[in-house]
């Protein structure tokens, strides 16, 4: 049966495979199945690998030997057979555990063999069917015992523990000489400790002690032992260990190879079964007699230690203490008085800790005998493993307990005082380096900077002399010692990088404390070895920065920024970085280099992520930047200057400088009159900096600017922010801005502004709101909020307003025919209490009214006796309003209604001299009556006409051309009888703006650029006439602005502003414009000739005779001032003066300038009568006039005495009068020659 079973186990081997094995590997293997200790998937790899060939030669194995059973079914082969069937089960069910155990490995997934589906336990299922199928059919199988043992334990491992048991003691039973018995018994033992069941377990044990050459028989003691411990027997139970122990050589020598040696754990486990059982007086005598001296000292240091974790720390001193006594070379010495120092510890005997810590360094020392005996790896293990570690652990304990409460001091002395043992008994051939890093740890802690730097250089040479550096090094990173891994406390041993790095930074602590040049020295000594040593260590970075900054403090600036350079540029992390770019602009700082300042400011912020530095650094970049522009700005022009400070502030836009400099820009703008680029910083700088106390004065001198450069509206807004900063003149400033709003013709803004302000203005005030408030509608002259407003104004008694509409009311009434109402109203007027200069008005409309009643009182009489009385009656109108005339001119000085009175008294003079000179006198006088009476009428002409010849003195003296307020005939009151003289005109159309080509301020170097050669306007160069005059108003008005903010170019620029406003339609502006001119140039010609002509526009004649009185005073020349010339002639009666003034114009221009009138009257003055009525004549050919038509039938009727031609014109003019006024003088004038001259019979209506 064994020869078949060896003939199968032949055939199942050679169905693996052979290879040769590697010449450096004898352990058997195949190349598939060798395992690689450096890469784990490649070891999985393989050994799935392995077990796939495994498994595929025990598959063949069992197929061969299933092949063969059934070839020897029944023969006595078949027993033998299936027991070996049975066996590869068992082996097939290693490899399906495998599996079982690798079924999710991503290995075994991917192999490209099939894997097995059968579990491990399947498996055994079958190996323990086969077994019990042999149970059966051969129940005599020699191999018996092996069946039984082998299907309990396979039905062991499916955990049926019962049939388990019952085989292996069927076995016992059926084979009770079988050499199996020893081991089913330890099973059933086994089985039944598990169980708990230990009576039954020592049973089963008891068998195995009949065989003590047994292999397991050392084992079944050993268990027993456990077993009558977990039966409270701890005494049988060390009985039964020593048995274990006396039953095992101590060194194995001779032992059977199969037997078990349990001493070392019967030795190990005697300590716990003694614990309780023998004081710690006996323990030392009772291991003495079964150990020998290595085991002796192992068997203390278990029982110190079991001591240890039960706390029984003053007892292990009473073994442990006669151990070492009487065992002073025993290996474990240091370890021993290590566990003492745990001991003493843990019950805080600090003293005694240091004590035991003495004596194993002494233990431990150069000096030692226990050192001279003991081996290389005790000596590792005990003082360079061991003692070093617990030393550290302890003193890092105390140092630990010591940074908890520094004042406790107890902790600190303690740790030094355990470090300096260690030190203190070092090998000077190989100092104790790691003891001397944490030495100078401690001192470092304590503050004692010098001598802890002093031991970190120790420490670092100790390394480079004893080349421990990069050893040190290669085991930190590749291999470390494993007892290091969690060493507590300090650290074994230091890295040379450590310990230079201890020893700069040391003495960094030291200067901090004492500054000395002595320790100065040393740390830049210490830093340049350290960087010299480690150009890449950990603190490198640091430690250039620390030269950088020794540099730095040395005044050495420049050097210092060389230290930087690699630290800049990142080579040792962000936050080196970031102080050495601190460092450097402090540099700079110092070296006052704002501009380099700036410019690194500005490269590091575009690099910075962390938002709160980017803008720290963009502050230093715009703070350095402003610094050294305000350096730059003491050496160029103002102009220059406030440029690049406007580009500074939009460079910078939203910091504080920016806007400091658009302040200061402004502040120069304003200094150098460029108001509006001034404005607009103080604009942009009030947006951003509403609470700045500087900002009203700004917002003051840009309002300012803003109006000076026309800009109306734009100076009415800032005013009402003014208005809002400065309460108290609040009231004002929005006045101002509705002013300014009302010079643009932005009526709804000023009027909102009046309106606001009426309710809370003083009475004094109001008067003048209401009259701006009125202003706003001269666009719309019907609207009827003006009645509103008047009303207002009169129920206010608001003065010179009330009057002033009470006035234009009555002068309404009057030019509406109501004369009785119109009377009664200026009589109130005039008794009002008001100035009289605005009464005076309200005189002249009395006087107007008694005119006409004076000229409408006829002198005709049929009736001798009652023409007396009619002649009084008419002087007697005559003396009314001549003395409300007169009465007007004492009350006022206005040159306008001076005029309107004395020539009213005039036309009253005139006309009574008329009348009596063709006075019609009354029928049936006799001749001699007639004589006498006409005699009497003549004497009364006499004075009457030197009157009307002073009174037209005073006039020509009051209307001169320089007022342009000759006096004008008011149709209505003249009567047919009266023939008035051409006057100068009231309204001066003829004055056009004067637009100079160029400007000078020599009024007879000025030329007028002429419309006909004007050229085309470009945008890009604006030239002012030529955009002015093609129309292109905003460009002009745009280039005008910019001659304003050069102060070369100031007066011309007001000046051209105020062409433009008055093109505009805004002559209030313009004359705003023109009287900053003015305060510029006084004198100036063109200044005061457009302030005339806008004065004109404005009907303020007496301001425009004053302006008029000026130009004419110059040498300025043009049409409009020859023609004003030609005014002053005529009024003055200087007839020559006229023709010569006039005389070049040609007749065209006479015709549209409507200077006809004047010169005729003038060249008939002269005595030139044909030329006078031949200039007339041509002129009325050349269109429709009716005053050229007037003035031709006073030719004729007044210098010629030819009514017959005077009616033919006067009747052309009545036919194209529109005036009602002037047609009904005419209509007269007409009825009074007809009548008078017996003329008009012949004259036809027709032209």
């Amino acid at each position: 049966m064994k020869l078949i079973s060896k003939i199968a186990l032949i055939g199942l081997l050679g169905t693996f495979p052979l290879s040769t094995q590697a010449k450096d590997d004898n352990r058997g293997l195949l190349p598939e199945v060798r395992m690689d200790s450096q890469n784990e998937n490649e070891n999985e790899r393989r050994a799935v690998q392995a077990e796939l060939l495994i498994t595929h030669a025990e598959t063949k194995a069992i197929q061969s030997l299933q092949k063969l059973l059934a070839k020897k079914k029944g023969t006595s082969e078949e027993s033998g057979l299936q027991h070996r069937l049975a066996e590869l089960y068992m082996r097939r069910s290693r490899t399906g555990r495998f599996f079982d155990l690798h079924q999710n490995s991503k290995t075994l997934k991917l192999s490209t063999f099939p894997i097995p589906s059968e579990k491990g336990a399947d498996w055994i299922r079958k190996a323990s069917g086969v077994y019990y199928e042999i149970e059966k059919k051969f129940p005599n199988y020699r191999e018996i015992d092996s069946v039984l043992f082998n299907n309990a334990f396979a039905n062991q491992q499916l955990g049926k523990i019962r049939e388990s048991e019952a085989l292996y003691q069927r076995m016992i039973d059926k084979r009770p000489n079988s050499a199996l018995v020893p081991d089913a018994a330890v099973a059933l033992g086994e089985l039944a400790y598990d169980q708990r069941r230990f009576a039954l377990a020592l049973n089963h044990l008891a068998l195995v002690e009949k065989y003590p050459k047994s292999r397991v028989y050392t084992y079944a003691l050993y268990k027993a032992a456990w077993a009558h411990y977990n039966m409270k027997d701890a005494e049988l139970g060390t009985k039964k260990l020593i048995e274990v122990v006396k039953a095992s050589a101590p060194d194995e020598s001779g032992e059977d190879r199969n037997r078990q040696n349990l001493r070392r754990e019967a030795l190990r486990d005697l300590g716990i079964f003694v614990a309780d059982s023998k004081s710690a007086d006996d323990l030392y005598d009772f291991f003495k007699k079964i150990t020998t001296e290595e085991e002796l000292g192992q068997s203390m240091m278990d029982m110190a230690n079991l001591y240890l974790s039960h706390s029984r720390y003053k007892e292990i001193n009473i073994f442990l203490d006669e151990f070492l006594r009487k065992h002073p070379s025993n290996p474990t010495r240091v370890k021993a008085i290590l566990v003492l120092v745990d001991g003493n510890e843990s019950l805080k005997q600090r003293d005694k800790v240091l004590d035991n810590l003495r004596a194993a360094a002494e233990t431990c020392g150069p000096k030692s005998s226990w050192k001279a005996k003991q081996d290389a790896e005790t000596l590792k293990a005990s003082c360079e493993g061991a003692f070093t570690r617990k030393s550290h652990e302890i003193a890092g304990k105390w140092w630990d307990v010591w940074q908890k409460n520094k004042s406790h001091k107890e902790f600190s002395n303690l740790t030094e005082q355990a470090l300096k043992v260690v030190l203190d008994n070092e090998d000077p051939a190989a100092p104790d380096i790691s003891s001397r890093f944490a030495y100078a740890e401690l001192l470092f802690q304590l503050g004692r900077f010098e001598e802890a730097s002093d031991n970190y250089h120790r420490s670092a040479e100790s390394l480079v002399n004893l080349k421990q550096t990069q050893k040190t090094a290669a085991k930190g990173k590749a291999q470390k010692d494993e007892d290091d891994d969690d060493a507590p406390g300090i650290k074994k041993l230091p890295s040379l990088h450590d310990a230079d790095y201890g020893a700069l930074f040391s003495m960094e602590k030291a200067i901090e404390k004492k500054k000395t040049s002595l320790f100065e020295a040393k740390r830049k000594d210490l830093a340049q070895l350290y960087l010299k040593r480690h150009p890449k260590g950990d603190h490198a970075g640091d430690v250039t920065f620390r030269m950088a900054a020794i540099f730095y403090e040395e005044q050495d600036l420049d050097g210092s920024r060389k230290w930087l350079e690699p630290l800049l540029i990142g080579q040792s992390g962000r936050g080196l970085q970031i102080k050495a770019e601190d460092l450097a602009l402090d540099i700079l700082n110092l070296k006052k280099d704002f501009k380099g300042l700036s410019a690194q400011a500005k490269v590091f912020s575009q690099r910075e992520t962390d938002a709160k530095r980017r803008d720290n650094l963009k502050k230093i970049e715009i703070e350095s930047a402003y610094s050294a522009m305000q350096s730059d700005l003491k050496t160029v022009d103002k102009k220059v200057a406030a440029d690049r400070l406007r580009e500074f502030a939009k460079a910078h836009e939203g910091s504080k400088l920016a806007n400091e400099a658009l302040y200061q820009s402004a502040a120069l703008d304003f200094v150098e009159g460029r108001g509006l680029s001034a404005a607009a910083s103080i604009e942009t700088f009030a947006s951003k900096n509403d609470s700045d106390p500087r900002l009203l004065a700004a917002l003051k001198d840009s309002a300012r600017v803003s109006a000076e450069a026309g800009e109306m509206e734009k100076a009415a807004r800032l005013l009402k922010q003014i208005a809002d900063k400065e309460p108290k003149n609040r009231a004002a400033h929005l006045e101002s801005a509705g002013d300014f709003y009302l010079m643009e013709n932005n009526f709804k803004e000023a009027r909102a502004l009046y309106n606001n302000l009426l309710p809370n203005a003083p009475a004094a005030d109001r008067s003048r709101l209401y009259n701006k408030l009125l202003q706003t509608f001269r666009k719309d002259p019907q609207s009827p909020e003006i009645t509103r407003l008047e009303n207002l104004v009169l129920q206010q008694n608001l003065e010179p307003f009330a009057t002033q509409i009470l006035t234009k009311r009555a002068q309404d009434m009057m030019d509406k025919g109501k004369r009785t109402e119109a009377f009664e109203a200026a009589r109130k007027i005039i008794s009002r209490d008001a100035p009289s200069e605005l009464r005076a008005e309200a005189r002249l409309i009395q006087a107007r009214i008694l005119e006409r009643e004076f000229i409408g009182q006829s002198v005709k009489t049929s009736k001798v006796e009652r023409f007396g009385n009619i002649l009084a009656m008419k002087l007697e109108r005559l003396e009314k309003a001549q003395t409300a005339y007169l009465g007007a001119s004492k009350m006022t000085s206005n040159p306008k209604i001076l005029a309107d009175s004395f020539s009213g008294v005039d036309r009253c003079y005139s006309h009574l001299v008329e009348v009596l000179e063709h006075l019609p006198l009354p029928p049936g006088l006799e001749e001699a009556d007639q004589k006498a009476l006409k005699s009497e009428i003549a004497k009364i002409l006499v004075p009457i006409r030197d009157k009307r010849d002073d009174n037209r003195k005073q006039i020509r003296g009051l209307a001169s051309a320089a007022s342009g307020e000759a006096p004008q005939s008011r149709w209505e009151d003249l009567g047919g009888d009266t023939t008035p003289a051409p006057m100068v005109p009231a309204k001066w159309t003829f004055l056009k703006p004067y637009v100079p080509e160029d400007w000078s301020e020599d009024a007879r170097k000025i030329d007028r650029a002429e419309a006909e050669k004007k050229s085309a306007c470009d945008a890009r160069k604006p030239v002012f006439h030529r955009c002015f005059m093609s129309g292109q108003y905003d460009i002009a008005e745009k280039s005008a602005r910019e001659m304003t903010q050069d102060k070369a170019q100031r007066v011309r620029g007001f000046h051209h502003l105020a062409l433009i406003a008055d093109a505009k339609g805004m002559p209030t502006k313009a004359l705003w414009m023109l009287n900053l001119a003015e305060k510029e140039n006084p004198a100036h010609a063109l200044i005061h000739y457009e302030k005339a002509r806008l004065l004109i526009q404005l009907d303020d004649s007496t301001s425009a005779s004053s302006e008029i009185a000026k130009v004419l005073s110059t040498s300025m020349s043009s049409t409009e001032i020859g023609i004003l010339k030609g005014f002053k002639a005529f009024s003055e009666g200087d007839s020559k003066a006229v023709k010569t003034l006039f005389g070049g114009f040609s007749r065209q221009e006479l015709y549209h300038l409507n200077l006809g009138p004047l010169l005729s009257e003038s060249l008939a003055q002269a005595g030139e009568l044909d030329g006078a009525l031949k200039l007339i004549t041509d002129l009325t050919a050349m269109g429709t006039n009716t005053e050229l038509l007037i003035q031709q039938g006073r030719l004729n009727e007044v210098y010629k005495f030819a009514p017959v031609p005077a009616l033919e014109a006067y009747e052309k003019a009545l036919r194209l009068a529109k005036d009602p006024a002037q047609k009904e003088w005419l209509q007269r004038k007409k009825e009074y020659l007809k009548v008078n001259f017996k003329v008009g019979l012949n004259v036809t209506s027709g032209d």
